[in-house]
């Protein structure tokens, strides 16, 4: 059987590269780049249009999102200059006269087999990987906010929490992040109260943390808390040990950055255990050393020990059985002494032995032979 395609009244065009990921690209990110090339108009202003293309696509926003940053950083999508811009601009004009897939290609499909030089600049025109939330009007913004109360609720309480009037570019990211990113008013003041706490006044910081978090596959008010609490274990785990170990100023190596996680996070270890690997660390080695602490309490992790009291008795059958070892090496040192003394003893008897005939000692027979001599 053979097929061929029924075009109809238009074609969209994909770049050749789409078909390389088609295996293992997700199937969310092929239907919003099939959605993307059969409508280029929707590529302009694109962040302000998640929801539009979401509802379009059957996905989410967040996934809207995934999909365009995915197919950015594989030099599929690249984000425009100025000057094409103005151009894909005038395209869209063109399109507004004419009904959607009505012409034969569109205008501004780029063709299989196009430049590859532009592909792969594609990622390197994105700034940090991340696709940018949009930019609004201002008369976008205040639209928004008349049109949802809970976003103007969410400006002032960010207002209150920052002690301070928020700028226009402000006001701007918190509607991106609630409208285009469809983050809802708790998630975004839970992670303000957090950058608060480390000491960031910033909407801008603000930002960059959720953009990273989504990045992350975080985008539930559930999932922010848990992240927060992992954060806030973590730090809390980092000033103790800071302590603890005597760094003073010094940073953390990023060995000793995962230790220090791993052990707030994922192993959950009590602070008392770790002191006490310490105090066995100085034991050991002379010195603080908190990789020599990871091993310590890697092995009580290995042997499921959860607690202190657990952890001493391991420590103490560690001990005994390093004692009862040293006593065995002593033992066998002491072993090949004594043998060592025998063999020479037996050497000597064999000298003195080579030195005898039958039952009489030579030298007393040559003794008496000169006494008679001299007698």
């Amino acid at each position: 059987m053979t097929l061929e395609f029924q075009f109809g009244r238009g074609v969209c065009c994909l770049p050749q590269r789409v078909a390389q990921y088609l295996a293992q690209a997700p199937g969310e990110a092929c239907r919003i780049v099939l959605y993307l090339a059969s409508n280029p108009r929707m590529c302009r202003g694109i962040e302000r249009k998640y929801k539009e293309i979401a509802a379009a696509c059957g996905v989410t926003p967040q996934d809207v999102r995934s999909a365009v940053l995915y197919w950015m950083e594989r030099g599929v999508l690249q984000q425009c200059t100025s000057s094409e811009e103005q151009t894909e601009e005038s395209l869209m004009q063109q399109d507004k006269e004419e009904p959607a897939h009505t012409s034969g290609v569109e205008p501004s499909a780029m063709p299989v087999g196009s430049a590859p030089q532009k592909e792969k600049a594609a990622t390197k025109s994105h700034t940090n990987g991340r696709v940018p939330l949009p930019s609004y009007a201002a008369g976008e913004v205040s639209a928004l906010l008349e049109q949802h109360r809970d976003l103007k609720a969410l400006v002032d309480e960010c207002q209150r929490q920052l002690g301070k009037m928020l700028s226009s570019y402000e006001i701007t990211v918190l509607t991106g992040l609630y409208d285009a990113l469809s983050l809802s008013p708790q998630y975004i003041l839970s992670l303000l109260a957090y950058c608060k706490r480390r000491g960031k006044h910033s909407v801008r910081y603000l930002e960059r943390t959720a953009l990273s978090l989504l990045d992350e596959g975080v985008d539930t008010v559930q999932g922010v808390e848990e992240k927060i609490a992992a954060w806030d274990r973590a730090q809390d785990m980092t000033v103790q040990i800071r302590k603890l170990f005597g760094l003073g100023e010094r940073a953390l190596t990023a060995k000793e950055k995962t230790a220090v996680e791993q052990w707030a996070n994922e192993w959950r270890v009590p602070i008392d255990m770790i002191t006490y690997a310490y105090e066995a660390t100085i034991h050991y080695t002379g010195k603080a050393s908190i990789p020599y602490a990871a091993s310590i309490i890697k092995s009580w992790h290995t042997a499921g020990i959860t607690d202190l009291q657990t952890a001493k008795r391991a420590e103490e059958q560690f001990q005994k059985q390093k004692e009862e070892t040293n006593g065995k090496k002593q033992t066998q040192v002491s072993s090949k002494t004594a043998q060592s003394h025998s063999n020479e003893e037996k050497s000597v008897r064999r000298k003195t032995t080579s030195r005898r005939m039958g039952d009489f000692d030579v030298d007393e027979f040559l003794e008496l032979a000169l006494k008679r001599t001299f007698r």
